[in-house]
């Protein structure tokens, strides 16, 4: 029931205050007691044996779907990313390999919503923070050529709102503030 805190962090190949953190846990909730500063004793009424046996196989079932999971949308990112490939190296179809607004509008998931069309450079990089509970920010980095961004609000269908929502306009022109990130590469970030 007692353990050498500086043995465990040597057996799981881990930092020091990790272990310690978890054990502030399991004494807060009363699993445990320490003993010294080095050491901790179990004292929970379960036995720890039954309590990591349960949770081990728990725990083995878990990262078997997760796997499954994995392995499953990896395959359909592999198959998305070969057909893409299969269109645009076609130079038959290159031509035709565009979306229009009205193609957009029609799609229910994009009613009363605002979308942004972004064209950009090879490499470029989207990065999407956690939004906040008033805007969600996105940032574009492109270092090789410029980044063209538009947006259009679709609308449900009704006449007032879709004569606004007919075409694609810059981001400036519309409602989503942008501002210039100076770095290394060019930036930009827009709140909306």
């Amino acid at each position: 029931g007692s353990a050498d805190l500086r043995q465990v962090t040597t057996s799981l190949q881990t930092r020091k205050r990790r272990v310690y953190d978890i054990t502030n846990v399991l004494d807060g909730i009363n699993l445990i007691e320490k003993q010294s500063a080095n050491k901790i004793k179990w004292i929970a009424r379960t036995p720890i044996s039954s309590f990591l046996w349960k949770n081990q196989e728990k725990f083995q079932r878990e990262m078997q779907n997760l796997k499954l999971v994995e392995d499953t949308l990896d395959t359909l990112i592999k198959s998305c990313a070969q057909q893409l490939f299969a269109i645009t190296d076609n130079l038959e179809n290159s031509a035709m390999a565009y979306v229009t607004h009205k193609d957009i509008s029609q799609l229910g998931a994009f009613q009363e919503q605002t979308v942004i069309v972004v064209k950009a450079p090879e490499e470029s990089k989207l990065e999407i923070p956690a939004p906040t509970e008033d805007s969600i920010q996105v940032h574009l980095i492109g270092e090789k050529g410029p980044i063209m961004a538009l947006t259009s609000e679709i609308s449900s269908g009704d006449a007032a709102s879709e004569e606004k929502s007919r075409c694609f306009v810059t981001l400036e022109e519309g409602r989503i503030k942008t501002a210039t990130l100076h770095t290394e590469a060019t930036e930009c970030t827009a709140t909306g």
